[in-house]
C-alpha cells in the first residue's frame, strides 16, 4: 500500500510538471491519454484552495480579471463556511436556461420586454457565477459586476433603496448623490418614449421594472455617468463618460455579494455597442474553473497577440442579441454520435455565459447518454441528488477513464472538451460525479452552451464580423 502511494505521489508531481510548463490552464491532472480518452487522477477532479492569480499580456487592448463567484479568488467566498452546493446553482439555473429559450421562441417579435431588461440578472437566474470589478462616477467608486452575454443593459444597485429592498453586496452601494458625472435621464425625453414605448408623462427620471420568472423583481431608472475601466496590470484605462446604465433602487433578488449586471450581448445598449468606436464591437473572454482556484480575464478588443493565436470561427446564425450559432454533431470516445444533423440546424444554439451546464435538444442529449453510459459500464451507477441523471461513484478509485468529447459547429469549428467540461462532482467525497449535460425542457428548444462547457477556453465574440471563435486553452 505504501508503495502504490509513492508511485501515485510520483506520477502525480510529474503529471503536475509537464502541466504548469505547458499551460497556465487549471484542468485535472491527466496520468495519460490516448487518442479517445483520459485517464485522470480522481481528487484532481476536486478545485484547489489555494488562489493562483493570472493574467495574459494585454497588449494595446484593455484586460480585467474575471473570478467566479465560488473559487478560491472570489472576496465572497471569505468568512463563509461554505458555498451554494452545485443542486442549489443548478436548481436556480432552471430559470435562466427557460428565460433564454423563450426568448430565443419570441426573437422575431419585438415586444415591450425588450426594450427594459432583456434577461433576468444575478445568481437567481443562473446569470451571477463571474464577476468583474469597473468604477463608476466622479470621483469614481468601484462595483463589482456580472458578465453577461444574455443581458442588454448594465445596471448596479444605487442609493437610496428601501430596507426591505437592498440585497446584500460586498461592495459599498453606488451612491449618485456623490458623483458629479451622474446624469438621470428624464421620462419626457426621446430615448425613454422608445424605450418604454411613449409610455412615460412624468418628469421624473425615465423608469424600468422587470418582474422575473424565479418570482424576484427589479425597478430603477435609467441614467448616463462615467464607466471607468482600468487593465489588470494597471497600464491602461478606458473611460466612456456618457454610459448609458440603469440604476436599481430595488431589487429583491439575492446575488451573494454582487449585484449588478455588465451586459455582453449585442443590443445596441450593451457595452459591446456603446463601445464600438473604441473596440471595434469585438471582445474575447477565459472563464476560469467554477469552483476553481484561478482567475481567467475579459479582453475589450483586439490584442496584439490576437494574429499569432489559433482561433476557429464559426459564423453567427442569426441577428438577434444573443450569439446564436449553428451545431452540426457531437463525438465522444473519438466517434461522431448517430445524431441527424437537422436536429441542431432545426432548433438552432446559443452560447451563453450566464447559463451553467448544456443543454441539448432531446433527441441529442438521448444519444449522447447512451453512449457514455456505455463507455462508463465499469463504473457503479448512482441515484442523483440533482437533476442531472447520468451519475457514478468514484470515491473507491485512483484514477478514472473518461471519454474525450467533442462539439463541432458550422463551419468544420470543433470544440473539445475538457474534462471538468464532460463531468463535475456534486459531492466533495466524489460519491456523485456527473456528467455535465442535460436535455432541454421541452422538445422544440435548441442548445444551449454553458460554462462549464467554455470554461479555460478562450472565446471571441466578434460582433461586427458576425461569429465567435474557440481558442486554446488559457486559464
Amino acid at each position: 500500500m505504501y508503495l502504490r502511494f509513492i508511485i501515485l505521489v510520483s506520477v502525480l508531481s510529474l503529471s503536475l510538471l509537464c502541466s504548469s510548463s505547458n499551460t497556465n490552464a487549471e484542468q485535472p491532472s491527466e496520468l495519460s491519454h490516448h487518442s479517445d480518452s483520459y485517464i485522470v487522477l480522481v481528487q484532481s477532479l476536486l478545485p484547489s484552495t489555494v488562489c493562483n492569480r493570472s493574467l495574459p499580456v494585454s497588449g494595446k487592448a484593455t484586460t480585467l480579471a474575471v473570478v467566479s463567484k465560488y473559487g478560491s479568488c472570489s472576496q465572497l467566498t471569505r468568512g463563509k463556511s461554505s458555498t451554494p452546493s452545485l443542486s442549489q446553482i443548478l436548481l436556480q439555473d432552471q430559470y435562466r436556461v427557460e428565460l433564454i429559450h423563450s426568448r430565443r421562441r419570441n426573437q422575431s417579435i419585438k415586444t415591450q420586454e425588450e426594450f427594459t431588461i432583456p434577461t433576468i440578472s444575478g445568481n437567481t437566474v443562473g446569470a451571477g457565477n463571474y464577476f468583474i470589478e469597473v468604477s463608476l462616477g466622479t470621483p469614481k467608486q468601484s462595483v463589482s459586476l456580472v458578465i453577461d452575454t444574455g443581458s442588454a443593459i448594465t445596471w448596479t444597485q444605487c442609493k437610496p433603496c428601501p430596507k426591505t429592498g437592498c440585497a446584500k453586496q460586498v461592495d459599498p452601494i453606488f451612491d449618485p448623490s456623490k458623483s458629479k458625472s451622474y446624469k438621470s435621464i428624464s421620462c419626457s425625453s426621446s430615448f425613454c418614449s422608445q424605450i418604454n414605448g411613449g409610455n412615460c408623462t412624468s418628469k421624473k427620471a425615465c423608469p424600468v421594472s422587470y418582474n422575473y420568472v424565479d418570482g424576484t423583481s427589479l425597478s430603477g431608472s435609467y441614467a448616463t455617468e462615467k464607466l471607468v475601466i482600468e487593465s489588470a496590470d494597471n497600464q491602461l484605462q478606458f473611460t466612456e463618460p456618457n454610459f448609458i446604465m440603469v440604476c436599481a433602487h430595488n431589487y429583491t433578488g439575492d446575488d451573494e455579494g454582487v449585484v449588478g449586471i455588465m451586459g455582453l450581448d449585442r443590443n445596441g445598449l450593451s457595452i459591446i455597442s456603446q463601445t464600438s468606436s473604441l473596440f471595434k464591437n469585438y471582445f474575447s473572454y477565459c472563464l476560469p474553473a467554477f469552483f476553481g482556484s484561478s482567475t481567467g480575464y475579459i479582453t475589450f478588443g483586439k490584442t496584439n497577440s490576437f494574429t499569432n493565436k489559433v482561433i476557429n470561427f464559426t459564423p453567427l446564425t442569426t441577428d438577434s442579441e444573443t450569439y446564436d450559432v449553428e451545431i452540426t454533431g457531437l463525438s465522444l470516445g473519438g466517434h461522431n454520435l448517430p445524431i441527424d444533423s437537422q436536429v441542431f440546424k432545426k432548433a438552432g444554439g446559443t452560447i451563453d455565459s450566464g447559463a451553467v451546464i448544456s443543454r441539448l435538444p432531446r433527441v441529442a442529449y438521448a444519444a449522447l447518454k447512451l453512449a457514455f453510459r456505455k463507455k462508463m459500464s465499469k463504473y457503479k451507477m448512482v441515484k442523483p441528488s440533482g437533476f442531472l441523471d447520468t451519475c457514478y461513484d468514484f470515491s473507491k478509485y485512483d484514477t478514472v477513464t473518461i471519454p474525450k468529447m467533442s462539439i463541432f459547429f458550422k463551419g468544420g469549428v470543433e470544440l473539445k472538451m475538457d474534462v471538468t467540461g464532460i463531468v463535475i462532482p456534486f459531492k466533495e467525497d466524489l460519491t456523485e460525479v456527473c456528467l455535465a449535460f442535460s436535455t432541454n425542457p421541452t422538445e422544440d428548444d435548441g442548445a444551449l452552451i454553458g460554462n462549464i462547457q467554455q470554461q479555460g477556453m478562450e472565446v471571441h465574440c466578434d460582433v461586427a464580423g458576425k461569429r465567435i471563435g474557440f481558442g486554446p486553452r488559457a486559464c
